[in-house]
């Protein structure tokens, strides 16, 4: 999670298998925000619009 601007240092993704139905929800929204967080980053670090 570390391009998730929201997160506290150094979190992790938990196994989803334990959180039940909704785990795989929370999982898929944490890598859906760090999926935006990174490609951010490579957007400004190469310059692109």
């Amino acid at each position: 999670r570390e391009f998730d601007p929201t997160a506290p240092a150094n979190a992790e993704v938990p196994d989803p298998y334990y959180g039940g139905p909704r785990g795989f929800d929370n999982v898929f929204d944490m890598c859906e925000i760090a999926c935006k967080g990174l490609l951010t980053t490579i957007c400004a670090q190469y310059q692109l619009g």
